[in-house]
């Protein structure tokens, strides 16, 4: 039985696909300058959905960055996003060459809590 729900429209026109809670459903959607992925998981121990999105190279171009990592409803996502900013902050990922990314300026003038 279907748990998770996708949704594309494109060229050629739309389409849909479904999840069981035992596959979880990925989705990836890329141009020529990078990609986002966003996949669903159900977890069974917590009867949980949860979700993780993130920016991914595509064909050489773009980085990888995760944007999301947790349960699909928002709960704790502030603090979810807490952690992501550390983790990135730990790993003290290098700023572009021609100066700090749109993601980064971004970052630093949102309501994101800045570790």
């Amino acid at each position: 039985m279907a748990h998770f729900f996708g949704h594309i429209q494109g060229q050629r026109g739309e389409a849909s696909r479904l999840g069981a809670k035992s596959s979880g459903l990925s989705v990836t959607a890329a141009s020529w300058q990078g990609a986002v992925q966003v996949r669903l998981r159900h977890d069974a121990a917590t009867g949980k959905d949860w979700a993780h999105v993130a920016l991914a190279s595509w064909r050489g171009q773009g980085r990888s960055l995760v944007l999301f990592d947790g349960p699909v409803n928002g709960e704790n996502a502030e603090k979810v996003l807490q952690e992501i900013v550390a983790s990135r902050a730990r790993t003290q990922w290098p700023a572009k060459q021609r100066g700090q990314s749109a993601l980064d300026r971004h970052l630093e003038k949102s309501d994101v809590p800045q570790v």
